[in-house]
Formats: C-alpha cells, sequence, structure tokens
C-alpha cells in the first residue's frame, strides 16, 4: 500500500470521515481567513505579530518535535533533560506545561481550538511562540495576542490561495500601506508541505523545522497508530487526565474501536489492522505513509525515536540523543 500524493490519500480514504471532514474544514478556512484578515494586518503592523519570515534560522541545531503516540508517555522523563527546542502541536501543548516541559514552537495548523488547551494559569510567563495559520480559531488567535504571547502567521497551500482570494474579494478594505505586509503574509510565508488535510500536523512540522535550519530533526510520539499517550489538561482550575491504558488495548484504542464499528457500518470507512503487530487504521496508515514520504523529501537528518510503524527515518532512541545533545 503507498500513498505519496494528496490524490494517492484521498483515493484511499475516500468513504473516510476524514475526507469529509476536510471538505467542512475548507470551507471553515475561508470564513476564518475573512474574519482573521483585519486583525492579522493590524498586528503585523504593530508588531504584536510577525510573519514566518522574521523567525530566527536556528542552523544545524538539534530541535525534537512532539506527537501523540503511546511512546510520548515512556518519553516524558528524557523530554525533561532536554535543553534545546521542541515544536509541538495544541494536542500535546499542555500535557508537556503539565510535566514542566516548556516548548519553544507551538504550531496551529486548524481552524478550531480546545480553549482548555490554552487555559492554564502555569504559561503566562513562558517563553513560547506560537506559530498560527492565517486560517486559526479568530477566538484563539485574538486570545493569543491578548495573553501578550509572540505570534508568527503564516500560510499553507490551498489556505494561501483562500486568503488572496479574501483580499481581491474586497470583502475587506486595506491602504497601500499594508501592502507590502499583505505581499509578505500571502506569498512568501507559503509551506509547501504538499498536504491540504490538517490533521497532518507532523508533516507540517518538518517542514517548518526544515525551513528553519534545525538539523537533526528528532520525532517523539510519532507513532501511526491507534494508542495515543496520556492527555492532560486544564479544565475548572484544575489539572485532568484522559488516561490510556496498554494493557486493556488502549482507551483510545476501544473509543476507535466503537467509532470504526459504526463508520464501517456506514460503509464510510475501513476497519482496523495491525501492521508490524501494531494496531493502526486505513486513515492512520495512510499518514504514515505520507510522513514518511516527507521525511524522504526533506534535506535534513530526521530521526524517529517514537515506537510506531514510521520507515523513513533512523531510528534512534531519545535516552541516546539527550545524552548526546547535553
Amino acid at each position: 500500500m503507498k500513498v505519496n500524493t494528496i490524490e494517492d490519500f484521498s483515493e484511499k480514504c475516500k468513504n473516510s470521515y476524514l475526507i469529509e471532514l476536510d471538505k467542512i474544514r475548507d470551507r471553515i478556512e475561508l470564513i476564518n481567513s475573512y474574519r482573521n484578515y483585519d486583525f492579522i494586518i493590524k498586528n503585523l503592523k504593530n508588531g504584536k505579530m510577525k510573519s514566518v519570515n522574521a523567525m530566527e534560522i536556528k542552523k544545524n541545531k538539534p530541535v525534537i518535535i512532539v506527537g501523540s503516540g503511546y511512546s510520548l508517555n515512556a518519553a516524558i522523563p528524557d523530554l525533561k533533560e532536554w535543553k534545546h527546542d521542541i515544536i509541538c502541536s495544541p494536542s500535546q501543548f499542555s500535557t508537556l506545561i503539565y510535566h514542566g516541559i516548556i516548548p519553544t514552537y507551538i504550531m496551529l495548523s486548524g481552524t478550531f481550538a480546545i480553549m482548555d488547551e490554552f487555559a492554564i494559569d502555569s504559561w503566562d510567563d513562558k517563553d513560547m511562540k506560537f506559530v498560527v495559520s492565517v486560517s486559526f480559531s479568530p477566538p484563539a488567535l485574538r486570545y493569543l495576542v491578548n495573553k501578550k504571547k509572540m505570534v508568527y502567521i503564516y500560510t499553507r497551500n490551498q489556505e494561501g490561495k483562500e486568503f488572496l482570494n479574501v483580499i481581491k474579494s474586497g470583502y475587506h478594505s486595506y491602504d497601500e500601506s499594508v501592502s507590502a505586509a499583505r505581499e509578505d503574509l500571502v506569498f512568501k510565508d507559503l509551506i509547501d508541505a504538499d498536504i491540504k488535510v490538517n490533521n497532518l500536523a507532523t508533516i507540517l512540522q518538518i517542514k517548518m523545522a526544515e525551513r528553519l535550519g534545525y538539523n537533526p530533526i528528532i520525532l517523539i510520539g510519532a507513532d501511526s497508530i491507534i494508542d495515543r499517550s496520556d492527555i492532560w489538561y486544564y479544565k475548572n482550575k484544575k489539572w485532568q487526565c484522559i488516561v490510556h491504558d496498554k494493557k486493556m488495548g488502549g482507551q483510545s484504542a476501544m473509543i476507535w474501536d466503537k467509532i470504526e464499528k459504526k463508520l464501517q457500518k456506514e460503509k464510510r470507512v475501513s476497519e482496523v489492522f495491525k501492521y508490524k503487530g501494531k494496531l493502526t487504521s486505513e486513515v492512520l496508515y495512510c499518514i504514515k505513509e505520507m510522513t514518511d514520504n516527507a521525511i524522504k523529501k526533506c534535506t535534513k537528518k530526521v530521526i524517529d525515536c517514537s515506537d510506531g510503524i514510521l520507515e523513513a527515518a533512523t531510528n534512534g532512541k531519545i535516552e541516546n540523543i539527550i545524552r548526546r545533545y547535553k
């Protein structure tokens, strides 16, 4: 089973809820871009936001990209010893903060936000930077700026074209004084991840790390299997955890099984299967294949310290990586 392009992915998963969800997200991306346009231009001018072109180049410095796979649980103690940069998405952000691990960049590529992931008292004074898509949730984008967090803004493939359409449509007025910012935002900040489905955060993070010059790029929790790591989130002023017990087949595996059965009945997705002895699904396998393809194209060394089914990266052990880059 080879899935190298979005066309392959779409064909393989054409009955999947993921593709249907992405069609909805296409519309939400455009709507969010409309709502964010004036706010982005205003804050680019006053310096509260910056283009990704202004991000510091980290030539040949190591970076860890954190995913939500089950192997993240075992890596947490080692991550606490890591002295270099970390990139994650909102899915891991609150869990890392709970464990006292401060990510360098949180990359926000989706169209909505779970505000519990950000409603954390203990991160106000932390030096974290957010790399945010133009079509990100408008309330969450404003929340980050109001929290005085540095926000780097970018566009992504189709999303960039949609943002350009926003400008051409005349829906928002602008003057020539913001022309340079407008041109920079639309044409120069595209991250060519060759993807359209928002769920492929790891690929986008690899592309960002490569763009910034990081080398090597180290993956943790990029398992592409059903079992996920424990998730800590902050709600009603206290920490709560969703525990995924692997001995029980994984809480996420049991939840996924219920979802899969429902979708199979509706003939919308294929069944869960094992690959290399690990439980995955057709959608997750397709994501694995596309991630492998992105790794093959990457000009930097990618080391996989996960315990999943990725095959293109160099295998490594996180404890050895920590010792090497102390």
